[in-house]
């Protein structure tokens, strides 16, 4: 009875583990970034956008485009390439233009302050030919400060594209930092020359994950090895076993 009772006790405490490393908001994994894709309107036009959903414009002028617009402009082969959709973000009419937008991150505290929380940032990147105007996402982590640390992605120049018109595919995976509490992500397109900004970014993706854990069945197995041990701990020796009806 006792050895019964300890093994209730090791798979009830695995179970326990089991169920907490479950019990993760519905949109762990999944893309925070609001239209990093580009595709929530119908603008497909090389013009400024007053107004992009997700984000704020800091300085107008970026653009969003329809892939194969014009002939020299990224086209729909290269969105079947990366899957872009219909359109892409570009610079625009002004050299040095951004955009921005807050994540909040407070639904993953509980993972983030125990140093548990992992990031997986990525998107598309590109120009025009050889023209070095580029693209880049900067990802910073703010606290009750404002400021912990930031990350970046992209700035793909000619040389990184071969003097073709394309994108490249950036990615980053990092612990979040303990204390953050939101997320500021900072599209900035530098114009490097000409009369139109050549940054491309399409696909931006961020999302927050948990460290693996040990697997449940792990755990699982655990508690039966941990009881398999106690059984043979207690388990009498032939010796000590007397046949039915003998007293010794």
């Amino acid at each position: 009875m006792k050895l019964l009772k300890k093994f209730a006790v090791c798979l009830f405490g695995c179970i326990s583990l089991v169920g907490i490393s479950h019990a993760m908001p519905a949109k762990m994994g999944q893309n925070l970034i609001v239209n990093g894709n580009a595709e929530s309107d119908g603008i497909g036009s090389r013009h400024g956008a007053d107004v992009i959903p997700g984000w704020v414009t800091q300085q107008q002028g970026v653009a969003v485009v329809a892939y194969g617009s014009q002939a020299h402009l990224p086209s729909i082969q290269h969105s079947q390439q990366i899957h872009g959709g219909r359109q892409f973000f570009a610079g625009g009419t002004m050299k040095d233009t951004v955009l921005e937008q807050f994540i909040d991150l407070s639904d993953y505290s509980s993972w983030i302050d125990q140093g548990i929380a992992r990031f997986v940032a990525s998107g598309w990147f590109g120009g025009l030919l050889d023209k070095n105007d580029a693209a880049g996402v900067s990802f910073t982590f703010l606290n009750a400060q404002q400021d912990i640390v930031s990350y970046r992605l992209g700035d793909i120049d000619a040389f990184a594209r071969h003097g073709k018109t394309g994108f490249v595919f950036q990615d980053l995976t990092e612990l979040i930092p303990i204390g953050a509490t939101q997320l500021m992500v900072t599209v900035g397109f530098n114009q490097m020359g000409g009369d139109y900004n050549h940054g491309y970014a399409d696909n931006l993706f961020f999302s927050v994950n948990v460290v693996p854990a040990p697997a449940s069945w792990v755990l699982v197995l655990s508690g039966f090895l941990a009881a398999a041990a106690l059984s043979t701990q207690y388990r009498p020796s032939p010796s000590q076993i007397k046949e039915p009806g003998l007293v010794g």
